[in-house]
């Protein structure tokens, strides 16, 4: 019987030990984004067209659900990871809201992706928890008809 009474009390400590990582590994949530004004919808399924070289302006909203130290919000295109854009650090309080405005510029040198579905990628982030929340948005790159 003691066993028995010694294991359940290991799976408990266990699974409490689970639930306070996964719930201390997010700080907040993305509630909206904007690509060059245009509203995103959950899930990022919309497919939004931009030119090789064009200037992405991209608008986060992240509501905080706990403190948390040096966040940042991070996009790329997939793929593309290198040439990632980053906002700068800011310290976030539970229950505020924040909004930064990020710009991207859209890789000119992108080659045989063209006309290809991509993904624009979205976290936020910071040291002690990593990514709080992410969003992935469909993005098709093309080149311009005339130069």
């Amino acid at each position: 019987m003691t066993n028995k009474n010694l294991l359940v009390l290991i799976v408990g400590v266990f699974a409490l030990i689970a639930l306070s990582v996964e719930s201390a590994s997010a700080f907040g949530d993305i509630a909206t984004v904007e690509v060059n004004g245009v509203p995103i919808p959950a899930g990022g399924n919309i497919n939004f067209a931009n030119l090789a070289g064009e200037r992405v302006q991209i608008l986060v909203r992240f509501d905080a659900t706990q403190n948390a130290e040096d966040a940042r919000i991070k996009v790329w295109i997939s793929g593309e990871s290198q040439d990632s854009v980053v906002s700068d650090r800011f310290d976030v309080i539970a229950g505020n809201v924040y909004t930064r405005v990020i710009y991207l510029d859209v890789p000119t040198d992108i080659g045989s992706k063209l006309d290809e579905a991509q993904k624009l990628e979205i976290v936020v982030e910071n040291k002690a928890y990593g990514i709080a929340d992410s969003v992935l948005v469909n993005l098709t790159v093309q080149r311009e008809s005339y130069n």
